[in-house]
């Protein structure tokens, strides 16, 4: 996206891009274009484009829906002059920071909605207040002023309730239950850890749970332990860095932690259902079906 409404970038790679979308902006991006590993994205398609495209998964979009992208998945829009809206782009350390002692998307409530890689629908009123915020952001971001930053943080912070408002209300009443509590923690933690862990006894200790516990509470909230949605996690970022980048074998396995790329060889055969050099042969076909398979976290 070309056009560039505000960047507060501070030190320590804190940062909030703001992106005001135009018809022009819609446009097919390298499919071998690396995304960036930090950010966390909300695409606001205001003005409706017929697809959204995230990874390789396509979508159907109305006027005045949202998007929320996790940290490392590719997106873009297929060509719409009608194109309008924002494209917001912050990382966890900018709407950590601060001073009201907010968390930020990992292990919050915010972390399911960016998950659930699923449209979310506003009303017109609805509408119209977050563009508000928005404006207000933009604003704030570029006065110079005096706790301006901040203001804007709050601001972001603010958008992200409205919006989780209104996910919440499109939910199933069983996926708002207390008892999925854990599980939505332990699903946060794997996005955020799942590069440096990778057993659930490591999860379940820094969840104060037994790891029996935890693979019991995760397989009754979605159907499969936690043992599986650990390895699926790693297995859709080394399937996500075949297809999107140059990456070789070996500088994949170095990235998702392991020590050994033999280990991770034997590992993604294990669980992708085939070796590493077919995967990433296939990958250069867009439509081959072992990129569409995707990990399903929803909660029951």
């Amino acid at each position: 996206m070309n056009r560039l409404d505000t960047l507060i970038d501070l030190p320590g790679s804190s940062f909030l891009a703001i992106h005001h979308l135009h018809g022009d902006d819609a446009r097919k991006e390298n499919p071998k274009a690396v995304p960036q590993t930090t950010d966390f994205q909300i695409l606001w398609v205001q003005e409706a484009s017929e697809i959204h495209r995230t990874d390789k998964m396509n979508y159907s979009i109305r006027s005045n829906t949202i998007f929320c992208g996790l940290p490392a998945q590719l997106h873009h829009l297929t060509n719409d002059d009608r194109l309008n809206g924002y494209l917001i782009s912050f990382n966890e350390s900018f709407l950590s920071h601060g001073n009201d002692d907010t968390s930020g998307v990992y292990g919050s409530d915010f972390f399911e909605m960016f998950s659930r890689f699923s449209a979310i629908e506003l009303d017109k009123e609805m509408a119209g207040e977050m563009a508000g915020i928005v404006q207000k952001m933009v604003k704030e971001s570029g006065s110079q002023r005096l706790l301006g930053t901040e203001l804007t943080r709050r601001y972001l912070k603010i958008f992200l309730l409205y919006l989780l408002q209104q996910f919440q209300l499109s939910q199933p009443a069983s996926a708002k239950s207390a008892g999925n509590a854990l599980v939505k923690r332990f699903i946060g933690t794997v996005e955020k850890d799942f590069r440096l862990k990778k057993s659930v006894s490591a999860y379940a200790g820094q969840l104060g749970v037994t790891a029996n516990h935890l693979n019991e509470a995760v397989k009754k909230v979605l159907g499969h332990s936690a043992g599986y949605h650990i390895r699926q996690r790693i297995i859709q970022e080394a399937k996500r860095k075949a297809t999107f980048s140059d990456s070789n074998m070996k500088e994949i396995a170095y990235d998702l932690g392991f020590d050994d790329s033999s280990h991770f060889s034997k590992f993604f055969k294990n669980y992708a259902g085939v070796n590493f050099s077919y995967f990433k042969k296939a990958a250069s076909t867009m439509n081959h079906p072992l990129l569409h398979q995707k990990r399903e976290i929803a909660m029951a």
